[in-house]
């Protein structure tokens, strides 16, 4: 799922904080998630998955129909090739062609790096990023910890204290201010 990607990318600042803390990390707590795991684990990001692939197979389903038309179009005309006066292949190509390129338009539409489903899945997951960000800073500040980042983002974790399991307790909780 790229967008848990991109939160988890999002983290990367945190390790500049990591850095600045790491000086101190006897004194201070200083803590580890694995944003994945963590989204994963809930309810509401499983919901909105399946919001997702549903837009997905719709457009995927359309698009095939288009290949399929495009297909069956494609072959009425090769086995009518050799009847064909030089102007109506001319034409059957431009039509083929045409075919084609709607086919390509629609599929980058929908499929393209930023096409309506990269655009719905931002927008159907954004408050679930939102929501979970949040909770991090709740319950860091509840617990003390100082710093908290995500795991994936981290070369060397020595001494910190992984949350992923309290941090999926506490969102499943909803004490995290659902």
């Amino acid at each position: 799922m790229s967008n848990i990607k991109q939160l988890a990318a999002r983290t990367v600042l945190g390790l500049a904080l990591f850095v600045t803390f790491a000086a101190n990390a006897n004194a201070q707590k200083i803590g580890v998630i694995d944003s994945r795991q963590v989204l994963e684990a809930l309810p509401e990001t499983q919901a909105a998955n399946a919001k997702v692939q549903a837009l997905q197979k719709m457009w995927q389903d359309s698009l095939v129909l288009m290949q399929t038309a495009l297909q069956n179009k494609a072959d009425g005309y090769k086995k009518i090739l050799d009847t064909m006066n030089p102007e109506s292949k001319e034409k059957a190509n431009a039509e083929l062609t045409s075919l084609n390129d709607a086919l390509l338009k629609y599929r980058d539409a929908k499929f393209g790096q930023d096409g309506e489903l990269a655009h719905q899945q931002q927008i159907i997951l954004q408050p679930i990023f939102d929501r979970t960000k949040e909770a991090i800073a709740l319950f860091a500040k509840r617990d003390k910890f100082v710093l908290i980042v995500d795991k994936n983002a981290v070369l060397n974790a020595d001494g910190a204290v992984d949350l992923t399991q309290k941090m999926i307790e506490y969102l499943k909780s909803g004490k995290s201010g659902k």
